[in-house]
C-alpha cells in the first residue's frame, strides 16, 4: 500500500513503512522469480516433447515415401 502512494507522490508514510515495503516487494519479486521458473521449466517440457513429435511423424512419412516409391521401382523394373 505505501508503494502505491509512492507513486502517487504522498511520502508521509516514508519513515514508519520504508523498511516493512522494502522487504514486501523483495518477496515478491522472489515469488514472480519462482513462478515465472515453473512457467518456463514447463514450456520448456512442453516444447521438446513437441519437437519429438513432430521429428517422429517427418521420419515416418519419410520413411512411408520411400517404400513407395521402391515398390513402384520395383514394379517399374518387372515390366
Amino acid at each position: 500500500m505505501t508503494v502505491y502512494f509512492w507513486i502517487n507522490g504522498r511520502w508521509d508514510q516514508v519513515r514508519s513503512m520504508a523498511v516493512a515495503s522494502i522487504l514486501l516487494i523483495t518477496v515478491m519479486q522472489n515469488m514472480l522469480v519462482a513462478f515465472m521458473t515453473s512457467v518456463f521449466d514447463d514450456a520448456r517440457a512442453s516444447g521438446r516433447q513437441a519437437v519429438l513429435k513432430f521429428r517422429a511423424e517427418l521420419i515416418y512419412e519419410y520413411e512411408t515415401l520411400e517404400k513407395q516409391l521402391l515398390a513402384e521401382r520395383m514394379n517399374e523394373m518387372d515390366i
